[in-house]
C-alpha cells in the first residue's frame, strides 16, 4: 500500500532560525528518531515504521535545507548566546558596531 502522495509545506525562516534547524537536523540520528517513535504502531506503509518513515523526512529536509544553500557547513556561521538569544557572530560584530559596544 504505497501512497506516493506528497505535500508540499512551504516555510520560510529567518536565516538564523534556518541554520540552527539545519545544525539540528544534521545532529539527530536514526537511534533519536526510533527512541521518539509510536512503539505501538510497528508497520505503517510499506513495510516501513513510523520511525523510518520520520527518518526519510528528516533527510529530505536535510536536502531542501541544502538546496536552499542553509547548512552547517555554509559561511561557517559561529554561534554566539545571548542571554535568550541566539545569534550569529557576525551579527553580533555588526550590532555592537552599530551601538558602539
Amino acid at each position: 500500500m504505497s501512497n506516493s502522495k506528497t505535500t508540499e509545506i512551504p516555510l520560510a525562516l529567518p536565516s538564523l532560525q534556518a541554520m540552527a534547524l539545519a545544525h539540528f537536523v544534521k545532529r539527530v540520528d536514526f537511534e533519536m528518531v526510533a527512541r521518539f517513535a509510536s512503539v505501538t504502531v510497528t508497520v505503517i506503509s510499506d513495510g516501513k515504521s513510523e520511525a523510518d518513515l520520520i527518518w526519510l523526512a528528516l533527510i529530505a529536509l536535510r536536502r531542501a535545507l541544502a538546496q536552499a544553500e542553509v547548512g552547517p557547513r555554509k559561511g561557517a556561521t559561529r554561534w554566539l548566546s545571548t542571554g535568550n538569544k541566539l545569534m550569529a557572530l557576525g551579527d553580533l560584530k555588526t550590532q555592537e558596531a552599530r551601538h558602539g559596544s
